[in-house]
C-alpha cells in the first residue's frame, strides 16, 4: 500500500512503468500491463527514502538521500527491473550522505558526498576517486565537471575524474551559505545562495561574485 500523499508521478521511458514518489519520499513502480504494484528492489527494500532523483539519460532513474545513499533503477519492456544500492556500508560510497548529483554526458553519475566524490557508470559499477572532501555541488560545462566544496573551492576534473584545476573563491564571497540553485549560463557556472550570486569561469580559473 502507498503511503503518504503521490505528490509526482512520471513514467518510465520503458513505457510499461509508472513512478510515483510520496510525500513521505517513498517510490512506487506500477506495472501497466499487469495492473499492480511490483516490487522493484527484488528484496523488498522499496520503502526506503530518497528526498531527490534524476531521471537519467539510458532509462535510469537514479535516487540519493542525505541517509541513504544513492539507488539506481532501470526498467525493461520485457518486465525486467534492475536495482543497485550505493551505500557506505556496501563500499561503494564513501559515506551515505550525498548532498547532489548529477549525470553528465555519457550517462554516467556523479555524486557529491559530505566526504568524496564518486562516478558511477552506465554499467553501475562505482568507483571513488575523492575521499576526505566534503562536496557540495555539481555540474558538467563542456568536457569539464565542476565541484564545489565547502572549502571554498571549485574542483575541476577531465571526463576520466582526473583532478585538473582548484579555482579558489574570491575572498569577498569565502563565506558561502546555503546553495539554492545552479546552472550553465554563457559557458560559466552560475551559483546562488541566499545571500551572493557566485560566477566561475572555468576558462579563466576564476570564481568571483
Amino acid at each position: 500500500p502507498i503511503q503518504g500523499v503521490v505528490g509526482y508521478v512520471f513514467p518510465d521511458d520503458d513505457k510499461r512503468h509508472l513512478w510515483m514518489r510520496t510525500s513521505t519520499y517513498v517510490f512506487c513502480c506500477y506495472d501497466l500491463r499487469t495492473g499492480s504494484f511490483i516490487d522493484f528492489t527484488g528484496r523488498h527494500d522499496y520503502a526506503r527514502t530518497y528526498r531527490r532523483y534524476l531521471k537519467g539519460h539510458q532509462g535510469v532513474l537514479w535516487m540519493f538521500d542525505d541517509e541513504s545513499g544513492v539507488r539506481r533503477v532501470k526498467c525493461s519492456d520485457d518486465g525486467t527491473v534492475d536495482c543497485i544500492d550505493y551505500t557506505k556500508e556496501n563500499g561503494s560510497l564513501p559515506i551515505n550522505h550525498v548532498r547532489d548529483a548529477f549525470e553528465d554526458d555519457k550517462g554516467r553519475l556523479w555524486a557529491m558526498t559530505l566526504d568524496g566524490l564518486v562516478i558511477i557508470d552506465t554499467n553501475g559499477k562505482s568507483r571513488i576517486i575523492k575521499r576526505g572532501i566534503n562536496f557540495r555541488r555539481g555540474i558538467q560545462i563542456g568536457k569539464l565537471r565542476l565541484a564545489l566544496t565547502s572549502d571554498n573551492e571549485i574542483i575541476t576534473y577531465d571526463e576520466n575524474g582526473r583532478e585538473l584545476r582548484r579555482i579558489p573563491i574570491a575572498a569577498n564571497s569565502s563565506n558561502i551559505s546555503s546553495v539554492t540553485a545552479s546552472f550553465v549560463w554563457q559557458g560559466k557556472w552560475i551559483i546562488m545562495t541566499k545571500g551572493n550570486t557566485l560566477m566561475v569561469s572555468p576558462k579563466d580559473g576564476k570564481a568571483t561574485i
